[in-house]
């Protein structure tokens, strides 16, 4: 929980939000928008405090896990087209942030994969 709590100090709901969002720029100088993401922000907790967390976590490097796995797994192919397509058709769909994903976008989304 510790983690958890720690990694939720760089979410929108803090006033901290946007000093974090330079200070993850500027060590992930690929990252294309200046706001944290779950994302970089793991990692970034992870990998500046290795010998805090370092021996209680593993970090998966072999998948892309930045999508909805069902969609990659089934059409890993048109996975742009099928959320483009979703999300156009589905007002509800168009927000993609993870912190503050409810539980109807989640069904709604699953519901609209699963079709495919």
């Amino acid at each position: 929980m510790d983690l958890i709590k720690e990694w939720a100090s760089m979410g929108p709901q803090t006033p901290n939000f946007e000093k974090w969002g330079k200070t993850l720029m500027s060590v992930f100088k690929d990252k294309p928008f200046p706001l944290p993401d779950d994302q970089s922000a793991m990692i970034y907790l992870l990998f500046t405090n290795k010998e805090k967390w370092g021996k209680k976590t593993y970090i998966e490097n072999e998948y892309y896990l930045n999508s909805y796995w069902l969609a990659m797994v089934k059409m890993f192919d048109n996975l742009i087209e099928i959320y483009t397509e979703m999300e156009m058709g589905h007002k509800i769909l168009r927000t993609r942030h993870a912190e503050k994903v409810k539980g109807l976008e989640v069904w709604e989304r699953e519901k609209y994969l699963k079709g495919r």
